[in-house]
Parts: structure tokens; C-alpha cells; sequence
């Protein structure tokens, strides 16, 4: 889906935002200055973290292989922060003989 829609406190829709060159956005976060919103975008076997604008228009800050990323602005929203994961393994196996 790339659609967000922003509802009233008294449950009312205010607002539908068409998100451009986006399929399936996963989380939503209020970016910190209220500029925008950040989001994850799934495409095929890939995760976008997009920052979307108020009208749609949206832009990659960081891409991977696999699972959702996730970002959080600061408040005065001059810093975020970026979950990301990894699919490495060094696994170890020790026997006494």
C-alpha cells in the first residue's frame, strides 16, 4: 500500500497522502520538525527508508538487502537515527574431547 491517511483526533479524515514510487510501506514515523514522515518500503528483497513530504513526493535516505529499517528523528530534527539489521552469522562451536 502507499497511501497514509491522517485522521482527526475525533476519528475523522483530514488528509489521504499518495506516497509517489512507493508499493508497500511498512512503519510510519512523524519526522521531528513535521516536514514530513519517514517510512520503510519493501520492494523485492530489498527495504527502502524513504522520507515522504506532506504531498506525496518522497526520496531514498538509505536502502538494504531483507528486513524493514526503521529511523527516528530528533526532536529539533537535525539528527536520526536508523534501525537497520543483519543477516550475518559467525557462529563458534567448541567440544572437549
Amino acid at each position: 500500500m502507499n497511501r497514509i491517511r491522517i485522521y482527526s483526533l475525533r476519528g475523522e479524515l483530514q488528509k489521504e497522502v499518495v506516497v509517489e514510487n512507493a508499493s508497500a510501506l511498512v512503519n510510519l514515523d512523524w519526522g521531528g520538525t513535521g516536514a514530513g514522515f519517514f517510512s520503510s518500503n519493501q520492494t523485492s528483497g530489498r527495504s527502502e527508508l524513504l522520507f515522504i513530504r506532506p504531498d506525496g513526493t518522497s526520496r531514498v535516505l538509505w536502502s538494504q538487502q531483507g528486513a524493514p529499517v526503521a529511523a527516528i528523528p530528533s526532536p529539533d530534527g537535525t539528527h536520526l537515527a536508523i534501525a537497520g539489521w543483519s543477516t550475518q552469522i559467525n557462529a563458534w562451536m567448541l567440544t572437549d574431547f
